[in-house]
């Protein structure tokens, strides 16, 4: 009827054309108006309407070419697969097969437009203490699990519009969860005893099936799994040059095949730069469509998952190129390679520049045979989660830390032995603002390195040298002796 059609058109022109172009109705099912091309399309997505939370598609003309990416809609713009029709008519348990090619066609339509959005359970953590993380993201993948498991007989299962109550009573139980200050001070010991009682945080939550039972100190998801996935994936001379370039301040882009992997490794690499904070940008995920940002002036950190044939389309990338004549360089996680920026000078600077690289060695040897005897938390961050990482593993990945700590400390010199070591490399000025001074600082050291060229080529210095070989050969012939 005009009346109908004038209601139609009321709503949204767009939204009109949109449905006569993806559902043609017979003349008769259209009279019927809004309506019943609504229950039409609703019958057609009863399997889609399974696996979705929530569909929404917004009335756009098929004829038009649209790349953009999907914009928020008015109400009057969207229609909910979960909206219920006003009328009294029932949709019928049988669907037509025209009608339900009907729906699929117009939801692949609606796909190919970017007109469909679907919206998953999202969990956002703001805040919070970082050292706590990892019970935070345990006790957020019970929940996940909770939602997975389904259980027929279980207490959690439950209908649909009190799901939300539920979790956010989970949620609010699990924030209560917290470490005392007792327990939060236990630190790692450096000895590993089998009969040492290793003390542990217990999680109790019966009404959501959770009784848990943590060793402490609390594994560190940036400290532990991310320095244990560094390892794993790049040579130790690589991960060195990495933070010298940090702490130069040259931007990094890290590439990986998965997220977790790529964004616990950019948070490791973040926390051994310590004591010194990276004070410019740094991006977890950058999408593949926001490559334009390697370009940016201001350096930068960020990650990026993709494969190795994507990654080879990058790199050839012009934009790439450029940023890596201007400072930029490419760690590719996937194939274990440091792609050192072209910029004069630097290249030169951090290869030959001094770096604890044959005292890491050792670890990760140490942690690549612990991963082969089965310890695969170090190779799955699932399991990271549920069983956290062996005493040995930890006790490596500390030492591991301890080592880079010392090194990179080693550049601030004085200023890191005491709280009082930065006041001999500046002054306070008229505003009662201290200014720092950098010839104070770098002119001592540049006679340091003159007074060791000279103490290399004295007697003293040879001998040192002569004698450090004997010492280790000897130690080398006691070392056979003891396996014969």
């Amino acid at each position: 009827t005009k009346q109908d059609k004038k209601s139609m058109s009321q709503t949204s022109p767009k939204l009109s054309h949109r449905v006569k172009n993806l559902v043609s109705s017979p003349l008769q099912q259209r009279r019927k108006g809004r309506d019943g091309l609504h229950r039409s399309f609703q019958g057609g997505m009863k399997k889609i309407k399974k696996t979705m939370t929530r569909v929404s598609f917004a009335g756009t003309p098929s004829h038009q070419n649209i790349k953009s990416a999907p914009r928020l809609m008015t109400s009057h713009e969207m229609i909910s697969i979960h909206e219920r029709t006003s009328t009294s008519e029932s949709i019928t348990s049988s669907v037509s097969d025209i009608t339900r090619l009907r729906a699929k066609e117009s939801f692949d339509s609606m796909v190919a437009e970017r007109d469909v959005i679907f919206v998953q359970r999202c969990y956002v953590m703001i805040g919070g203490d970082q050292s706590q993380q990892f019970l935070q993201l345990r006790l957020l993948k019970h929940l996940i699990e909770i939602d997975l498991r389904k259980k027929s007989k279980s207490k959690l299962e439950l209908l649909p519009n009190d799901e939300t109550t539920i979790r956010h009573k989970y949620l609010q139980g699990i924030s209560r969860i917290d470490l005392s200050k007792k327990q939060a001070r236990v630190r790692l010991s450096s000895e590993i005893s089998i009969r040492q009682q290793i003390p542990t945080f217990k999680i109790d939550l019966p009404a959501f099936d959770l009784v848990d039972t943590i060793p402490l100190p609390l594994p560190h998801v940036a400290d532990d799994w991310g320095v244990a996935q560094l390892f794993r994936f790049l040579k130790p001379e690589y991960i060195c040059s990495i933070l010298k370039l940090l702490l130069v301040e040259r931007s990094l882009l890290v590439v990986g095949h998965s997220s977790e992997v790529v964004t616990s490794c950019i948070c490791a690499l973040l926390q051994l730069v310590k004591p010194f904070q990276w004070a410019s940008n740094w991006l977890p995920l950058l999408p593949l469509d926001m490559i334009d940002f390697v370009s940016s002036p201001v350096p930068f950190v960020a990650g990026m998952v993709c494969n190795n044939g994507k990654f080879a389309e990058i790199i050839r990338m012009n934009e790439v190129k450029d940023a890596m004549t201007e400072g930029l360089s490419v760690v590719n996680l996937n194939q274990g390679k440091l792609l050192m920026t072209k910029e004069k000078g630097i290249k030169t600077i951090v290869e030959q520049s001094p770096a604890p690289i044959q005292q890491l060695f050792p670890f990760k040897d140490r942690l690549e045979v612990l991963r082969d005897s089965g310890d695969s938390s170090l190779a799955s961050f699932s399991t990271f989660l549920k069983n956290g990482l062996s005493r040995e593993a930890l006790v490596t990945l500390d030492a591991i830390r301890n080592g880079i700590k010392a090194y990179v400390k080693g550049f601030a010199g004085d200023i890191a032995l005491s709280n009082d070591g930065w006041r001999q490399y500046g002054k306070y000025n008229e505003n009662e603002q201290f200014d720092f001074y950098p010839s104070l600082f770098i002119n001592p050291i540049g006679e340091q390195l003159k007074l060791q060229e000279m103490l290399c080529h004295s007697q003293l210095f040879v001998e040192y040298v002569n004698r450090k070989e004997r010492d280790s050969k000897e130690t080398a012939e006691l070392s056979k002796s003891d396996v014969g």
